[in-house]
C-alpha cells in the first residue's frame, strides 16, 4: 500500500482491490488514484464509492510482481474449480 501511494496509478475497470478487515472489491470504472477522491466499486455485492487510498489494487500490484501474479492465477483456478 505504501508503494501504491508513492506513485500515481490508474484503477481500471475489473481491477481487484483488497482492504484488510473489509475484503475484496472490484473496480467498476477507470479512475486516477488521487488523494481524497472516491472510486466506484462493487463491494459485498453492492455498488458504492470508496476511498481508493484505503485499498490495495491487487491487479496493478500483480502486474509488477511475478510471484504475486502467479499466486493470483492459482487463486483464480481454485475459485473457478469450486464452481
Amino acid at each position: 500500500m505504501r508503494d501504491q501511494g508513492a506513485r500515481a496509478i490508474t484503477h481500471k475497470q475489473g481491477d481487484l482491490l483488497w482492504r484488510d478487515k473489509v475484503g475484496w472489491a472490484i473496480c467498476l470504472e477507470e479512475a486516477q488514484d488521487r488523494a481524497g477522491q472516491p472510486i466506484k466499486v462493487r463491494l459485498k455485492g453492492v455498488e458504492k464509492a470508496v476511498m481508493a487510498g484505503f485499498y490495495v489494487n491487487v491487479s496493478e500490484t500483480c502486474s509488477r510482481n511475478a510471484v504475486l501474479a502467479q499466486l493470483l492465477v492459482a487463486l483464480k483456478r481454485t475459485v473457478t474449480a469450486d464452481k
